[in-house]
């Protein structure tokens, strides 16, 4: 591999810290999405305008321009990548490049909630009660599919008429307790290496605007053992509550770098270059580094101005 692979990053959209991260790292850094007016791209070194990732012209496109740049790894940002991500995944490997997610089991459990649920259930790991007729008590209510919290809302009782409990909602059980992002780090070929724990002190859409990494070894210790059992692969973001009495109770698992991994990257963990390493040499990148607790992200929008002769609306060839 080059002493500065090419990482393409797709729907850059506005994943700078992100991009940022994976500079620091040494990675030649080229973002991808479908509109040029996208921040993200401003920060990459390349930049490719592809086509929606259910496309029928995606795939030729993508794997065109992993082949004429030398792409070493392709990243997805966001839920929508996983799925055509994972099935390009063989075409990519025959021009020597990665696509880091892990397998279809895993990426079906991950992306629906209701077999996430029911995952954890067979599997023995601590979640929140799904609703059954007969339980009381307030409910916490989301739809089985989709990231962010923008459709999810509570009911004060599990009388109320207004929750929806059927295939396409999970209704849970309200949990009072904080709640916590874990990013954790596993190998690329499924072997977890280290995770962090940071608690949620302020959330926007889903996204954690203020987080604080803290040492809980309850949560930690909960997401390697997901993490072996599920098979996941590079950086992935585990959701949980901690309950003062119950413990850990899982939420959710995004199999992708989070909004705010970030905090965690800085703080030690230092994910871009491990993964980095670990695709030069199996046993690379498994050194654990010492993290910064109490370290504390304050997020805020920024704004970037392009000025009309700026030539970053072009894509990349």
């Amino acid at each position: 591999m080059e002493k500065n692979p090419q990482v393409l990053i797709l729907s850059a959209n506005a994943k700078v810290p992100l991009i940022r991260a994976f500079q620091a790292a040494g990675a030649v850094v080229h973002g991808a999405d479908i509109s040029r007016l996208r921040a993200g791209l401003v920060f990459a070194d390349q930049r490719v305008i592809l086509p929606e990732t259910g496309a029928a012209d995606f795939a030729d496109h993508l794997l065109t321009y992993c082949r004429d740049h030398r792409i070493a790894l392709v990243l997805p940002s966001r839920d929508g990548d996983l799925l055509p991500l994972l099935r390009l995944k063989p075409a990519l490997q025959d021009i020597g490049a990665i696509g880091l997610v892990p397998n279809a089991a895993a990426i079906g459990t991950c992306l629906d909630k209701i077999a996430f649920h029911s995952y954890c259930q067979s599997n023995n790991f601590p979640t929140a009660r799904r609703y059954r007729p007969g339980m009381s008590g307030p409910l916490f209510i989301r739809p089985a599919v989709g990231a962010g919290s923008g459709a999810a809302y509570s009911v004060a009782n599990a009388d109320d008429v207004r929750f929806r409990n059927d295939d396409d909602w999970l209704a849970q059980e309200f949990v009072a307790a904080p709640e916590y992002s874990i990013d954790l780090l596993c190998d690329i070929e499924g072997q977890p290496m280290q995770a962090v724990a940071r608690r949620r002190i302020l959330t926007r859409a889903g996204e954690a605007q203020i987080s604080a990494v803290e040492e809980q070894p309850e949560l930690t210790a909960l997401a390697m053992a997901l993490a072996e059992n599920l098979q996941l692969v590079g950086h992935n973001v585990v959701q949980a509550f901690l309950h003062p009495t119950r413990g850990a109770l899982l939420i959710e698992v995004n199999a992708r770098f989070g909004g705010a991994s970030t905090l965690s990257i800085e703080a030690g963990l230092n994910s871009p270059a491990r993964i980095l390493a670990n695709l030069t040499d199996p046993k690379e990148g498994r050194q654990n580094g010492d993290i910064q607790l109490g370290l504390t992200l304050l997020r805020y929008p920024s704004d970037h101005f392009v000025r009309p002769e700026s030539d970053f609306v072009e894509p990349a060839g």
